[in-house]
């Protein structure tokens, strides 16, 4: 049984030679071709000219609402007094609450 040889490789001066004998243009397709034909010119268009915004019409108010700022101090005024006491209450029934459900749901698991 014969051992099959490799190819042998080519050497840089062959490879140089190789290449010198393929014609020097290159083959290209219609499609590259097209492609390359459709493509834009290197030259820049000049560029348009910005839009101006002269023509908006401003939406925020331009001074203070002298009516709207008094019928809020109007009102901040005779708005019923919050009593701290029953806030504190509520708030310490709340943090009771959580707790003994804590407390529960530990000696179940």
């Amino acid at each position: 049984m014969a051992k099959h040889k490799r190819p042998r490789k080519m050497k840089t001066k062959d490879r140089a030679a190789d290449g010198s004998r393929q014609s020097p243009e290159s083959v290209w397709t219609d499609l590259e071709q097209n492609f390359f034909a459709s493509a834009p010119s290197d030259e820049p268009q000049p560029s348009a000219e910005p839009e101006p915004f002269d023509d908006l019409v401003p939406t925020a108010p331009t001074g203070p609402r002298w009516t709207e700022l008094l019928q809020r101090l109007i009102a901040a005024l005779t708005a019923p007094r919050v009593d701290f006491r029953v806030v504190t209450i509520g708030i310490a029934s709340v943090m009771l609450l959580i707790g003994l459900s804590a407390v529960v749901f530990a000696s179940r698991h």
